[in-house]
This record gives structure tokens, sequence and C-alpha cells, in this order.
């Protein structure tokens, strides 16, 4: 299986992978009459978000979308709707695909993300494990309505855990007993 690129977040100046997203409010293409289309085995939900975290509040930054060969056509004659007053873009890297740039839009989330960054390796992935195990460096953020409310740097408890159950013994794991030490490193987002 491949592993499926991940929505980012720009945060305290650096990139980070969202791992996980709780709550209410997070942005969608289907919320704003999108349909995506798969862009690749490696998006098989057809679309990668870019955020940021800016004074405080979430935004969204960037959308790339897979879209159909109508779409695709209806953009390059531009008449593909709008997301949020900009037109979309043609975007070559994934064939059918469009990029709707510059958004600069508050989402308004209630809930948290979890943040990863530091990929270890890849051979530490496995099914029904919770992707933030092979990132050296996570974080917790909590928002009210957009408005960033808590973040906590979650990484040396992340790596006390990983100490305490080192790889192969956290295989052996099921998946509740997984899921109850997950949520002692985070409490807020599990």
């Amino acid at each position: 299986m491949t592993t499926q690129i991940r929505d980012s977040i720009r945060y305290q100046g650096r990139f980070f992978c969202i791992e996980e997203a709780t709550g209410v409010g997070m942005f969608t293409p289907a919320s704003h009459g999108l349909k995506p289309v798969p862009l690749a085995t490696a998006c098989h939900r057809g679309f990668v978000c870019s955020f940021s975290l800016t004074d405080g509040t979430l935004r969204l930054e960037a959308l790339l979308l897979g879209i159909d060969p109508l779409s695709r056509l209806r953009i390059k004659y531009g008449k593909a709707t709008p997301l949020l007053g900009r037109p979309p873009q043609l975007d070559e890297r994934f064939g059918n695909a469009a990029v709707y740039p510059s958004l600069d839009w508050p989402v308004p989330l209630t809930g948290g993300l979890r943040l990863g960054a530091g990929f270890i390796h890849r051979s530490l992935l496995a099914p029904d494990f919770d992707p933030l195990w092979p990132y050296e460096e996570a974080h917790e953020l909590c928002f009210e309505d957009g408005a960033l409310i808590e973040a906590h740097d979650r990484t040396e408890a992340l790596a006390r855990l990983r100490q305490a159950h080192p790889l192969p013994a956290r295989r052996d794991l099921g998946r509740e007993a997984h899921h109850a030490l997950l949520s002692q490193v985070f409490p807020l987002t599990t």
C-alpha cells in the first residue's frame, strides 16, 4: 500500500504534516461544492491542502484537487467554478489536477490537529499503526472557531512512549492497547 500524501501546515516557521484532525469546521472540498477524484495511488481522497497558523488563526493557503477531464477543459477555457473567489489553475504534476493558490481563508475549526515532522524511517509504517509513530517531532494543537487556544509539544512524551514500547513489541499491541497508549501522548485529540 502506498503511503498517502498528507496535508501540511506552516507552524512555528516550519512545515509539518497534519496526521489527524478532530472536531468540526475543517476544510473539505465537498463542503464547497467540489468533487475531487483520486490524484494518484498516493492520494486516493483526491486533494491535498496547505494550511498555515497565522496570527493565531488557522488558514487554508492552497488546495491541490484531482479533477475529471471535463473540469480540466472548464479550467482551460476559463469556465471553472472558483473556490473562495479564486479561479483554479491547471497543475500538470498529477495529470488531471487543479490548484487553487493564495486562498488565505480562515478555517473555522473547533477541535484539534496532531502534527508530525522529521520522518524517522519508512519501515516503521505498518497496518493499524498511528501515523505519528514514525515522526521524531509531534505537536497537538486545539482550536475554537479557527483560533488557536492550546498548543503542546508532545515530542518528549512520544519519545518516552517509543522507548518504553520498542517497535517489535508495538507491532504486537492490539488496536485498543495502541489507542490507549496514544491517548497518553495526545490526550486532547485521541
